[in-house]
């Protein structure tokens, strides 16, 4: 029996890979393993198992869609990766579309794709675009990984606004050359992956350009309990976006350039961590002229915390303590949302430490 005979990918239908053909590839063309709404598709079966789609195309302008748009027809789509992997993965250049953005009046439905994860997703493309409604700054797809479930997205560039929730040991990874995230939420609430991370942001693959970027407009992303993300690339940019840091969670960001604007850093209580790697020189990776005031927002309760914001600066403890003069003078530091200029703020302050390359900063009781 040849893999066709044994699975076809539906269109317009409810279809479920049960792990009875193994693992196997389904080749065809890109629109071939287009799923409209309110069919969705269910991976069963051993962990061993892979269902890879594999279009075919030879050039540009060939999408898969998931959800295509349309006014007649908005109504919820699940993908459900219980167990094994399941793979989207082209040969050629080929663009997967995912959400059903129309606005019709009173025809709104945000999310209108769901991603449960348990097992493997691995999604491929030249260009991957999860859409957010029309007129609405909602995001058509909604991810929820929990386990040790993996949902990953691999391409050339890639624009998306997500609702993720991802528990557990779950990862969710984002890996391309240019990154836009628009109007989104990911919440991480477990435990990373041994080695990795719960949220991992990344252009820094095999073959990163000068051009690499993340950039991140209204966005929100919140780190709890055990969980870690990672924001990695040459160059970041962040604009009304929230990055919130809880419990002994950890945030990393690993870039040669960042702008800020109307975006800030949340340290909770307990020991959660914010540490900004830059480039290897004696400066910081953003302009403080540029960044907004309270920029690290410290939250205390009636207990100190051993939370930190920490930030690499090369050139030895001199230029640590520079920096810091720098930050403050600036006002980029908070506490409670209330700019700190080096006074207590109801009880509190900020303390310094240096230990080459990082600059620790922490809050204390006054």
């Amino acid at each position: 029996m040849s893999d066709a005979d044994c699975f076809t990918w539906h269109t317009d239908q409810d279809d479920t890979y049960d792990g009875t053909c193994g693992s196997m590839v389904v080749p065809g063309y890109a629109s071939t393993f287009n799923k409209n709404q309110p069919y969705g598709f269910t991976m069963k079966g051993k962990s061993t198992d892979t269902l890879t789609l594999q279009p075919l195309s030879a050039g540009a302008g060939n999408f898969t869609f998931w959800a295509h748009h349309s006014e007649s027809s908005i109504s919820l789509m699940k993908f459900n990766i219980e167990s094994g992997t399941f793979a989207y993965r082209p040969h050629g250049i080929t663009g997967l579309v995912i959400g059903n953005n129309a606005s019709a009046q009173g025809r709104e439905l945000s999310p209108n794709v769901l991603f449960t994860v348990t097992g493997n997703c691995l999604l491929e493309a030249y260009e991957i675009t999860a859409l957010s409604i029309d007129k609405k700054p909602d995001p058509c797809t909604q991810v929820k990984v929990t386990k040790t479930g993996v949902f990953s997205l691999t391409a050339t560039s890639v624009g998306a606004a997500f609702v993720a929730d991802i528990g557990d040991a779950g990862s969710m990874q984002i890996k391309a050359n240019q990154i836009i995230l628009e109007y989104g939420s990911y919440q991480t609430y477990g435990t990373a992956p041994t080695g990795g991370y719960s949220l991992d942001i990344d252009t820094s693959g095999a073959a990163p350009t000068d051009v690499s970027g993340i950039t991140a407009s209204n966005t929100t992303i919140l780190c709890e309990y055990a969980s870690k993300a990672r924001l990695q690339s040459k160059n970041l940019s962040l604009t009304n976006t929230h990055i919130r840091v809880r419990d002994t969670a950890a945030v990393e960001v690993n870039c040669d350039a960042m702008t800020v604007n109307n975006s800030f850093f949340d340290l909770s209580p307990g020991s959660a961590t914010i540490t900004i790697n830059g480039a290897k020189k004696v400066d910081l990776p953003f302009d403080v002229k540029q960044c907004p005031k309270g920029m690290i927002n410290f939250i205390p309760t009636g207990e100190v915390g051993t939370g930190s914001f920490r930030i690499t600066i090369y050139g030895g403890i001199q230029y640590l303590q520079t920096y810091f003069d720098v930050m403050a003078n600036a006002g980029l530091f908070a506490i409670n949302g209330a700019v700190w200029s080096r006074s207590p703020i109801n009880g509190w302050t900020l303390t310094p430490d240096y230990s080459s390359p990082y600059m620790v900063v922490k809050l204390v009781k006054a």
